[in-house]
């Protein structure tokens, strides 16, 4: 995976660039030390490592953070389809599990369309997901956002839409980087990934009635180009890894070529963006929390 396993900050770019997140260099620098201690070894984990990151610190990572609890959706570029509006697609009200904070529940009712018959209510960020062309050499992104869903009643050929780390012209098929919700084989939901049954398998499971937090960490480009993709999950109070293709961190065509390059391609054409929200085959409804595009693991943590 092209981890450092020195002592390098991972926050710079070549590190970054690996995947390599400081909660993950944590657990490796610990486990290092422990078998280094088995063996006699002195070692110790980096000072950096030990360190939480400041407010100032997250916040300068962060490229997008909605910020539904103080702005409701206003930090959003659009709603989709241009119809949606509070009171219909989408409504601010207090969190389901309490606490005093501001969510919004997103609601695809029926006639609420936009180039096909699926409902949707979602919104969408300003074009700000790029590959490394035109002069812009940032394009690794730690997309995550949290999600609370109460029905999980779903036939086996549902399927609901809840997120795309990266979409956009010419918008011509599935982005790799979109997340459904589909109904696991034992009962209950799970992920699906680019509307790829393969990538995730029937491992990813989403439980009803609680918060569940996800980030993708990807490099947005072509396969050919080192594109890759990273995700984690945290349903209990612990963030896991999942496997994707049966591996960490994959190689893959993140930006789908014809799909989703249009402005690898052309600089004229609008870039990617990013989307949460629910749209499916049938009528649904979803409560988001957090929704925060950065540079880093910490600073897109959608449960901090």
């Amino acid at each position: 995976m092209g981890e450092n396993s020195g002592s390098t900050n991972p926050t710079t770019g070549e590190d970054r660039r690996g995947g390599l997140t400081r909660r993950r260099a944590i657990i490796t620098a610990a486990g290092v030390v422990a078998a280094a201690t088995a063996v006699g070894v002195a070692t110790q984990i980096p000072a950096w490592l030990e360190e939480e990151p400041t407010d100032e610190g997250l916040a300068a990572d962060r490229i997008f953070d909605a910020n539904i609890n103080e702005r409701g959706l206003g930090g959003y570029a659009k709603l989709i389809p241009d119809e949606n509006r509070q009171g219909l697609g989408y409504h601010l009200v207090p969190d389901p599990v309490g606490g005093g904070r501001q969510v919004a529940r997103f609601t695809s009712v029926p006639g609420l369309t936009l180039g096909n018959e699926f409902p949707r209510s979602m919104v969408e960020t300003e074009p700000i997901i790029k590959a490394d062309a035109h002069g812009n050499d940032n394009d690794v992104y730690f997309n995550g956002f949290s999600v609370y869903v109460l029905d999980g009643d779903f036939d086996q050929d549902t399927w609901i839409t809840l997120f795309t780390g990266g979409y956009g012209p010419p918008a011509n098929g599935a982005s790799l980087l979109g997340l459904m919700l589909v109904r696991h084989p034992e009962g209950g939901l799970m992920f699906r990934m680019g509307d790829d049954p393969e990538l995730l398998g029937d491992h990813v499971r989403v439980p009803t009635g609680r918060w569940v937090g996800v980030i993708q960490a990807y490099k947005y480009a072509y396969a050919s180009n080192g594109g890759w993709v990273e995700m984690w999950i945290n349903t209990g109070g612990q963030w896991q890894q999942v496997q994707i293709n049966g591996e960490n961190q994959p190689t893959l065509d993140v930006m789908r070529p014809n799909v989703t390059d249009g402005w690898y391609r052309d600089a004229s054409v609008p870039a990617s963006f990013s989307r949460i929200g629910v749209y499916g085959n049938r009528p649904y409804e979803a409560f988001f929390a957090t929704h925060r595009i950065a540079r880093s693991f910490d600073a897109a943590d959608p449960l901090r």
